[in-house]
Parts: C-alpha cells; sequence; structure tokens
C-alpha cells in the first residue's frame, strides 16, 4: 500500500515538475504547524470528522489532513500519522497550485514518519521521498533535514560496511549542514548533526550541537516536553557511544599489551634453550680440543657473552620494564668474563699451593 502510494505521488510530480517558491512552502508548513501544536483533543477529532466526511469541500479536507499528519508528526503518533496518509493521500492527488503545494508537503511529513518508525523499507522509502523533494524544492531545509535523518538511522543500522556507513554520515552531514546554513536558528537541525557526528566519533562537536538545541528550543511550545526528551536521548546515546568507544580501546590496549608480553617471553624462552643447548655443545667440543683451563676460560666468555645477548634482547620488546634485568645479566656477565681471564692465573696459584 505505501509502494503504491508513492509510486502514484511520484509518478505524477515527476511528470508536470512545478517550480514551488521556497518563501510560500515555509509559510504553509509554519501556518500548518501550529494549528496542528495548538490543536485541543476535541480539534483532531473534528479534524477527523471533517476529513471522513466527503461531503466537505476538498479544501476543508486538505487542510484536516495536513493538520492531522502533522499533529502525530510532532508529537510521534506514528503509526497514526502513517495510517492517516495512507488511507487518505490518494484522494488529494489534483492539479491545482494549492493541491500541488499539498502533496509535496504532505510528501515531507511522511517521509519523517517513515523515518521514525524506522523499519529498513521505511528508511529506504523516506529517504527517497526526501531526495524527490529536493529535487522539487533543492534548497527546502526541512527536506534536506528529513534526508539527513534518514541517512544517519540507515548508517546505524546493522548490514552496513565500513566504506558504505562512512558515505552515508558524510552526505548526511552535507545535507544538515546545508538546512542549518539556510535557517540556523532552527534547534532541531542541531540534535540530527549531533546524531551524524558521534556516529563519526566527533563527541565534542555532538556535544555542543545538542547543547546548543537544547539551549535554543522553545521551551513555550507545546510540544516541547517530547523535543527535549528526544534531545536527552541523543545526549545520552552520546554518552553512551564514548564510553564503549574508550572500553573498547582499553581491551584492545591490554590485549595488545598481553600478547606483546607473551610473545616476548616465548621468544626469550626458547633463545635461552638455544643458548644452553649451544653452550653443552661448545663447552663438549672445546673441552675436547683444548687444555682444561683454556677450555674453562672460553666457556666462561661464552657463558658472559650470551648472558648479554639474552638480557639485551628482552630490552628491545619491553626497554623500560626489562632495563634492571638487563643491567642485573650485564653484572654477571662483567663476573664471569673477569673470572674467565683470571681464571689461569687462580689456576696456577692453586697449584703452588697443593705442591708439597
Amino acid at each position: 500500500m505505501t509502494k503504491k502510494l508513492c509510486r502514484i505521488f511520484l509518478k505524477n510530480q515527476d511528470t508536470h515538475e512545478p517550480e514551488f517558491d521556497l518563501k510560500k512552502i515555509r509559510d504553509r508548513e509554519k501556518e500548518i504547524a501550529e494549528k496542528a501544536t495548538k490543536a485541543s483533543k476535541n480539534d483532531i477529532d473534528n479534524h477527523y470528522h471533517l476529513l471522513k466526511n466527503h461531503e466537505n469541500s476538498i479544501e476543508t479536507r486538505l487542510e484536516s489532513f495536513l493538520i492531522l499528519l502533522t499533529r502525530h508528526r510532532r508529537y510521534k503518533d506514528t503509526e497514526k500519522g502513517i495510517a492517516v496518509w495512507e488511507d487518505f493521500s490518494g484522494e488529494f492527488v489534483g492539479t491545482s497550485e494549492d493541491q500541488k503545494l499539498s502533496s509535496f508537503f504532505s510528501q515531507h511529513v511522511y517521509s519523517i514518519l517513515l523515518k521514525d518508525r524506522g523499519t529498513e523499507t521505511d528508511l529506504d522509502t523516506a529517504i527517497r521521498l526526501a531526495r524527490h523533494c529536493l529535487k522539487l524544492v533543492p534548497d527546502y531545509p526541512g527536506a534536506l533535514h528529513s534526508l539527513a535523518g534518514g541517512l544517519v538511522d540507515k548508517a546505524k543500522s546493522n548490514g552496513q560496511s565500513k566504506e558504505e556507513k562512512a558515505k552515508l554520515l558524510n552526505e548526511a552531514l552535507k545535507a544538515v549542514n546545508t538546512a542549518i546554513d539556510s535557517e540556523p536558528g532552527y534547534p532541531k537541525y542541531y540534535s540530527t548533526r549531533a546524531r551524524v557526528h558521534a556516529q563519526l566519533g566527533l563527541y565534542e562537536k555532538a556535544d555542543q550541537d545538542i547543547r546548543h538545541a537544547i539551549d535554543q528550543e522553545d521551551s513555550g511550545s507545546p510540544d516541547y516536553p517530547i523535543r527535549l526528551t528526544n534531545y536527552l536521548e541523543i545526549k545520552s546515546e552520546t554518552a553512551l557511544s564514548r564510553e564503549i568507544l574508550d572500553i573498547e580501546r582499553q581491551i584492545s590496549d591490554a590485549t595488545l599489551s598481553a600478547v606483546s608480553e607473551a610473545k616476548s617471553s616465548n621468544i626469550q624462552i626458547l633463545t635461552i634453550f638455544i643458548a644452553v643447548i649451544s653452550l653443552l655443545i661448545g663447552g663438549i667440543s672445546v673441552s675436547a680440543s683444548y687444555p682444561f683451563i683454556h677450555a674453562a676460560q672460553l666457556i666462561f666468555a661464552l657463558a658472559a657473552a650470551l648472558l648479554i645477548f639474552i638480557s639485551g634482547f628482552g630490552v628491545l620488546y619491553e626497554p623500560r620494564s626489562r632495563i634492571k634485568r638487563f643491567l642485573f645479566g650485564f653484572a654477571i656477565s662483567t663476573i664471569l668474563i673477569v673470572i674467565s681471564v683470571f681464571l689461569d692465573k687462580l689456576y696456577g696459584i692453586a697449584n703452588e699451593i697443593n705442591l708439597p
């Protein structure tokens, strides 16, 4: 039903693309928004009655249609708003200037309702309708904002690759920035840009935008509590996203540190094992080829060199934590070298003492 009605509207307007005056659109939008926001429950019931009564003029019914759409959109009665559009929008496809203008405006509101409902199909249709509105009126800030909202919601949904998400967010940022340049005093635009900035990881900018939206919102508006709640939700989502990112970074850093530590330890253990084997084999070979005292000197010197090598190897992986171990190994190596240098003299002294 939704797709069929969209095709009717898009086909009708693609064939005869009217050139809407932006000021006329904004004036009409503000007029409808004011009536929708201030309407009492009895007024809303009366608009439903007027809309359903086909004996009323097309202008009267069209007015009620737009007011009900806007009312449900502003007060987040999404399903009711979508039901109004699907039940009655087909009756207002006309050729008069007012009907074309109203048709254009109703598509814009409908795209927002679909975006708020937020299924995958709804988001695709909302984005398509917003693009169509911008094709008719390229500078229309409401459609730019609607497009940005749809794109950021689509980027947030599952199944988007990193490249696709970046593309959607960049387009959304461009659209909402254009809307802000056109109407810098509209707080809602800043809340949407805050969502874009948050998904891009620009949390400081997101905080600035949402604070600006809260500060600039009209506290006297009947739908102020709804908008404020929405802003606070965005603020909470931004804070949560930042905390999650910080936790992920901490986990990543801890994991990398643990892997590096394990890698370093394993390599050092393997190095020590190889060094010990080499020392034993070398010692046996030397003992067989040289006199005992010379073999002992060579083994001491070789042990000192291997100890320095192993200690220094650890410093390459963990310079700060291994420096004390390296200094200790260097000290032991120095002692071994000194022993190897003076070993023959010590051996000679020992022999003289043992002489009869």
